[in-house]
């Protein structure tokens, strides 16, 4: 059986790729069995990971199975199976040579339901995605975001679990976002613009500023003994005095005035 074998457009054996539905195929280092050259190349190509009917027989290193069918199918699954003829009429057993996965169809994601106001830096975001049945699988999600219609930017990689932990201090801060992610699978597609749904909330962590209250009653003393105490009251304010004596003429100048005109209390 050949050593070597290799898809000339790049694709790797059994992983999954967008880049071609019609491979190309090359080997080398097939050997016959004690004095015997190699004769020939019995292949097999087609879905049966264990396929042993032949599709094609060649003397070359090289095969190009035929195309898709039309319309061409968005997934495909083939293998490459083969054995080897020597010129001494020795066969090999089958083997598989290489493994070909396309994939073509684009996953879809969508963000839930994002509250209106964060007062955290950090949001979880949920979303829930999918891919075509037959297909490659979900790989993630790619996050973009918008701080204030400055631009869209993407936030970090691909996110491959829900939900995606936003961090606010590495995007741009406290402010208003608007939100949406688009799903990729394992075989490179990307879920097209288009299909995007936007979220929209605001963060802000910044603290409301808490204003002084001040208490029905309120006690002031000055430096030179004047007690004065205030209380709200329905119908206006009622203030009163204390009965120390004044120790200058001018406060006890305003103290006869306070006793004169605001009825004491009571």
């Amino acid at each position: 059986m050949p050593s070597h074998i290799r898809e000339l457009s790049g694709v790797a054996d059994a992983e999954w790729q967008n880049r071609t539905a019609r491979p190309q195929f090359e080997w080398s280092g097939a050997h016959g069995g004690a004095g015997a050259a190699v004769g020939s190349y019995e292949i097999y190509w087609g879905d049966d990971a264990n396929g042993e009917a032949p599709t094609e027989t060649t003397a070359m290193e090289h095969y190009s199975p035929a195309g898709p069918p039309d319309p061409q199918p968005e997934h495909i699954v083939n293998y490459l199976r083969m054995r080897v003829h020597d010129t001494a009429e020795n066969v090999s057993d089958w083997g598989t040579m290489f493994a070909f996965k396309y994939d073509s169809a684009v996953p879809s994601a969508a963000l839930a339901e994002t509250a209106d106001y964060y007062s955290t830096s950090l949001v979880s975001l949920e979303y829930d995605g999918s891919d075509a049945e037959g297909g490659s699988g979900l790989a993630g999600a790619l996050l973009w975001y918008d701080h204030e219609e400055k631009g869209w930017l993407q936030f970090g990689a691909l996110h491959e679990t829900s939900p995606i932990r936003f961090d606010a201090v590495k995007a741009a801060g406290d402010g208003r976002y608007d939100v949406y992610v688009l799903a990729q699978d394992i075989a490179g597609n990307t879920q097209p613009l288009e299909e995007a749904v936007t979220r929209r909330f605001k963060i802000d962590t910044v603290p409301p500023h808490r204003s002084r209250r001040l208490r029905p009653w309120r006690r002031m003393q000055l430096t030179l003994g004047l007690i004065i105490h205030c209380q709200s009251a329905d119908g206006g304010i009622t203030v009163s005095m204390n009965k120390g004596r004044a120790k200058t003429p001018f406060l006890g100048r305003l103290r006869r005035l306070y006793k004169e005109h605001i009825p004491k209390m009571a």
